[in-house]
């Protein structure tokens, strides 16, 4: 099985001030090196429009085992497997400057076709591609493969909320794609465990694992309602358009930070 690695250095931009990693920043390094891999087995960012097909991202989830890395180099491992050509697990490891693994993460994406605006199958020759001669793990793969529950985060039933903030989309948000970008969500979810005179709880924790489910894009204008049950070190929120219609279900696994 194919894979690719790239090594990211840890910016300014992409910690927050207590230089702990944020999860909006982690999810971007991740596309990146997909995008990456994408281009380095000859396929251009754009291939699919001329197929009049487009990959659609369906779920995200990531664990870390630590966060403080910043202006340090953190290298990202991945492979994709291929479902029965209707969708793809995008896999990941991630790993310090010392060679540990710190992190674990897969992607499922989907497969629409443009003219029809349906799920269509993923071609073989996309897929072999990607998964190259040999379509069998290696140990160090299949060590991730293992690793992760690709199970789909369900919506919860009689939900007690905690918090809702009302959230108005900005015009830097909208993407290429001509919607919001995919790592806003998370953004969202997190400013809904804050008000304007206590944001404690930010303060004192930090997310290790995230889940994250799109159900339907947010377009330009309007707002979200962003809504959040915390319970203990958990937080289960989702992101609703206007209108009320689900756009994202969310699940986040939380740390008390180390403040020394």
């Amino acid at each position: 099985m194919k894979d690719f690695e790239k090594s990211i250095k840890i910016d300014y931009r992409d910690v927050d001030r207590f230089t702990d990693i944020r999860f909006d920043s982690l999810l971007q390094m991740l596309g990146t090196v997909s995008m990456y891999h994408t281009v380095s087995i000859g396929f251009e960012p754009d291939y699919m429009d001329e197929l009049g097909l487009m990959w659609v991202l369906r779920q995200w989830k990531v664990r870390l085992e630590e966060t403080r890395y910043y202006a340090r180099d953190l290298k990202f491992l991945t492979f994709a497997v291929f479902d029965k050509g209707v969708c793809s697990y995008r896999y990941y490891s991630i790993s310090d400057d010392t060679g540990k693994v710190v992190g674990t993460a897969v992607a499922q994406w989907l497969v629409i076709d443009l003219e029809k605006r349906r799920m269509a199958r993923i071609p073989e020759s996309i897929a072999d591609s990607y998964i190259g001669k040999d379509r069998s793990l290696n140990d160090s793969q299949k060590a991730i493969f293992d690793s992760i529950d690709t199970e789909a985060l369900r919506r919860r039933k009689d939900v007690t909320w905690t918090s809702e903030k009302v959230i108005e989309i900005r015009f830097g948000e909208i993407d290429p794609n001509g919607h919001v970008n995919n790592v806003k969500y998370v953004e969202w979810a997190m400013e809904t465990l804050k008000t304007p005179l206590d944001e404690s709880f930010l303060i004192e924790n930090h997310p290790l694992e995230l889940t994250i489910v799109y159900k339907k894009e947010k377009m330009p204008l309007g707002h979200i309602v962003s809504k959040a049950c915390l319970t203990g070190q958990d937080s289960y929120h989702e992101i609703l358009d206007e209108d009320g219609t689900l756009l994202s279900i969310i699940e986040m696994t939380w740390r008390q930070r180390d403040l020394q």
